[in-house]
């Protein structure tokens, strides 16, 4: 299935969807469209299924993310089929002249590691991270991304026992959901991280043994909404 917003006289395409269909099209579609002075102001791109069976995207297509499409605002990139395994997310994502893009959601397994802090786009503020299975430890990465305030992972995004708010990270971030970490036994809030937060969302996180005494000192924090049966 493909979707994208009409084009009339005088106006840009802003808003794309693409879905199980084939990745030379999609490619064609997107590089004649940006040389048309059409598709160069996309706004919203949805690409479903970007590895079912193979990568539907071609790995240069990841240039014109950041090369091309600079005026994306919303970005997501989801490989899974919907079944219970994920696939393989394409190596293409570089986002550093994306000065647009303040959200990014990615479903899927990175081929090596999470991206590096200057992959990200510079005004991120919304980020989803879904079934990637990350080993390593998610924060001090994202910790680093000064303008986030929203941070949501879902379901094996990561599958590590322990998870660390180092000291003076997430300055921004206000609303934190971790849902699925099953994985995850021991969760430290350490000083003066996430000074901002306001809420947190926990939920089927099932071997967490307890919630951060570090969250008590949070002076912005507001709200907690734990679901009853999900720690052990």
């Amino acid at each position: 299935m493909a979707e994208v917003g009409r084009r009339k006289p005088g106006r840009w395409i802003e808003k794309g969807r693409f879905e199980a269909i084939d990745g030379i099209l999609v490619s064609k579609f997107l590089d004649n469209g940006i040389q048309e002075k059409g598709i160069g102001f996309l706004k919203v791109l949805d690409l479903k299924g970007v590895a079912k069976p193979k990568p539907m995207l071609p790995q240069a297509l990841g240039q014109l993310f950041h090369l091309r499409l600079d005026r994306l605002e919303i970005l997501k990139l989801r490989a899974s089929a919907g079944g219970e395994y994920p696939y393989i997310l394409p190596t293409m994502m570089r986002f550093p002249n994306n000065k647009h893009l303040y959200m990014l959601y990615m479903e899927g397994i990175f081929l090596e590691k999470l991206l590096d802090v200057h992959d990200f786009p510079p005004n991120l503020t919304i980020l989803t991270l879904i079934r990637c299975k990350l080993r390593e430890y998610l924060f001090p990465t994202l910790e680093k991304l000064q303008n986030l305030q929203i941070l949501t992972l879902f379901g094996y995004s990561y599958i590590g026992k322990e998870m660390v708010c180092f000291f003076g990270g997430f300055q921004r971030l206000q609303f934190l959901k971790l849902w699925g970490l099953h994985k995850l036994e021991t969760w430290k809030v350490e000083d003066e991280a996430m000074p901002s937060l306001r809420m947190l969302e926990l939920a089927y996180c099932s071997h967490l043994k307890m919630i951060p005494d570090g969250l008590q000192y949070i002076t912005t924090f507001q709200n907690i909404e734990v679901v009853p049966y999900n720690l052990s």
